[in-house]
């Protein structure tokens, strides 16, 4: 279970995607001196994350991480993070994601899997893992403090398992060109009767261009916020209505073909891409958006700073690609 992890550097995955992309808007300050266990690391909608659950985790993410760098390209790397910052903004992002995890599960009168989180911490000694025995060896990789790690993924896994988590989703068509004089010819073709997917396939600069501009299956929170208002601003969409939406990238027609509607995280594809060359699939994409339907109102504030130590110095947040 160890061994799928990867900072939460922009292109990595962690958990299975359970991060990506997403922003928690927690404002930094210096740390406190004093890092006894009643030191709160952060406190996030009342409940306490200790100094000491947070060292530890942080010490068993930095050995990850290390253990992963020579993998991964320079360019990757966060500019101006040292391999100690990415592991702290990596350690806050997990442990905060726990929280809000385990407040969802109870949300949603799901009780929390502990035997496998039990089991999944037992097979981490007793397989050969001998890649990380100098971090058994020295005591950073123990039962305890590997438990959040395995926490994320168990209460990740019955989360998605639940047919209660759902996103909503719809069949759509987009068609992007770089002026509003294009988009409304275009527009008056297919009013017309021309078909969508040639016109979109000749005339749209946009990703979806190479499948016709035609996405059967599109999660709320995906596209641009403006494209996605037009598209999911409907409840009873007009599957003939076709509407110009100005992005950034010019002027993006929208066809929307059916009503959106709740689908559940569980059913849906774990291997097509959510967008044409997306590396992210539909499913890590829907868990990406629920949770940061989840950070939306939480009260947070962290109590660390990153400075590539902890101290009383305070030196600005972070920039968080994981949370």
């Amino acid at each position: 279970m160890i061994s799928t992890y990867t900072s939460q550097r922009p292109g990595r995955g962690w958990m299975a995607l359970l991060m990506a992309l997403l922003l928690l808007p927690l404002a930094a300050c210096g740390g406190p001196s004093s890092l006894s266990d009643n030191t709160a690391a952060a406190i996030v909608d009342g409940h306490v994350i200790s100094m000491s659950t947070y060292l530890s985790t942080e010490r068993v993410i930095s050995g990850l991480i290390q253990i992963n760098s020579q993998a991964t390209a320079n360019w990757q790397m966060p500019a101006g993070r040292s391999i100690t910052q990415l592991a702290q903004s990596d350690t806050m992002n997990l442990l905060v994601t726990n929280v809000l995890l385990d407040e969802q599960l109870a949300r949603l009168n799901i009780k929390y899997n502990q035997s496998q989180e039990d089991a999944g911490v037992k097979s981490i000694f007793t397989q050969n893992q001998s890649q990380y025995q100098f971090l058994i060896d020295d005591h950073v990789l123990t039962t305890q403090s590997v438990r959040p790690l395995i926490h994320q993924s168990v209460a990740q896994s019955q989360l998605l398992a639940s047919p209660k988590v759902t996103i909503l989703t719809t069949h759509a068509r987009i068609m992007s060109v770089a002026t509003l004089a294009k988009a409304q010819a275009l527009r008056q073709q297919v009013l017309g009767g021309s078909d969508w997917v040639q016109l979109a396939l000749k005339n749209s600069i946009d990703s979806a261009s190479t499948v016709g501009g035609d996405l059967p299956v599109l999660p709320q929170g995906v596209l641009p916020a403006a494209i996605d208002q037009a598209i999911f601003g409907q409840v009873n969409p007009d599957p003939k209505a076709v509407t110009i939406v100005h992005t950034s990238l010019g002027y993006t027609l929208v066809q929307v073909l059916t009503a959106p509607k709740a689908t559940p995280i569980s059913q849906l594809d774990t291997q097509a891409p959510v967008l044409p060359n997306a590396q992210t699939s539909l499913q890590g994409a829907a868990i990406t958006i629920y949770l940061q339907h989840l950070y939306q109102g939480t009260s947070s504030s962290l109590l660390v700073n990153w400075c590539g130590s902890i101290s009383g110095q305070p030196c600005g947040a972070p920039s968080f690609n994981g949370l």
